[in-house]
């Protein structure tokens, strides 16, 4: 009995293995061929300067808070926006995972419009869906902020995130262009309510949806140092 068990327990596994070499193979061809399609894309205008952008600006009486290409142009926009230079969207920017960024503020609103790469993905051609809840997270900290730089809210010490919902309603493929639109919904003591739509350019369709708490510290928070700087400054540890 001990060795028909092992016979049928090695036909099983090479039947499985051949499975999984199979679905390798067409999970390797189907994302050749979107990098393939990707790099024969003729290149667009700047988000800043297409129509939709324009006519969101217009209707929205909106201001640009933020603009930036990739390959390093948002460096140049850093400081008036007050973001540091290692900031994870500059970082995204500058490496070509987004490869372009308008933000758009209007009275405790906000629209975030971005150009997706290509290596951003989790599933083969699907954007991973914590650059999703990134997005939603990076734009409701800019909603806030602008909102307290233009006095629409009394943010003393900043903001901070302290819990963030996202319910994902449809795969969005890389090299998208999104958009992101947030609002103030209510605000308790320290505590601010915003939410958030991902769509498509016209809003008819929503890739995922968020609802997130940021509290207002009592006091400035302090900044951290870099984990690799305290080892540093520390030294090795004693033996014991």
């Amino acid at each position: 009995m001990q060795p028909a068990a092992a016979d049928m327990t090695n036909g099983n596994g090479s039947a499985t293995q051949g499975y999984i070499v199979k679905e390798l193979s067409v999970t390797a061809d189907l994302i050749d061929n979107f990098v393939q399609d990707a790099a024969k894309q003729e290149p667009t205008a700047a988000l800043a300067q297409q129509g939709w952008i324009k006519s969101l600006i217009s209707s929205s009486g909106g201001r640009v808070v933020f603009s930036a290409e990739g390959d390093g142009h948002a460096m140049a926009q850093h400081l008036s926006t007050g973001l540091s230079g290692d900031h994870l969207f500059l970082s995204l920017l500058q490496n070509d995972l987004i490869l372009d960024m308008v933000v758009i503020y209007a009275d405790k609103q906000l629209f975030t419009a971005l150009k997706l790469g290509v290596p951003v993905c989790g599933h083969p051609t699907i954007v991973h869906g914590g650059l999703t809840s990134a997005i939603f997270d990076e734009t409701f900290g800019v909603l806030l902020y602008a909102a307290g730089r233009y006095k629409h809210l009394e943010l003393e010490h900043g903001v901070f995130t302290a819990r963030l919902e996202v319910d994902y309603k449809k795969p969005l493929p890389a090299e998208s262009t999104v958009l992101c639109t947030a609002r103030v919904d209510s605000c308790e003591g320290r505590k601010i309510w915003v939410a958030a739509d991902l769509t498509d350019p016209s809003q008819e369709t929503v890739y995922a949806s968020s609802r997130a708490l940021f509290v207002k510290p009592k006091a400035p928070v302090p900044t951290l140092a870099p984990a690799g700087a305290e080892a540093a400054t520390n030294g090795p540890a004693a033996d014991t």
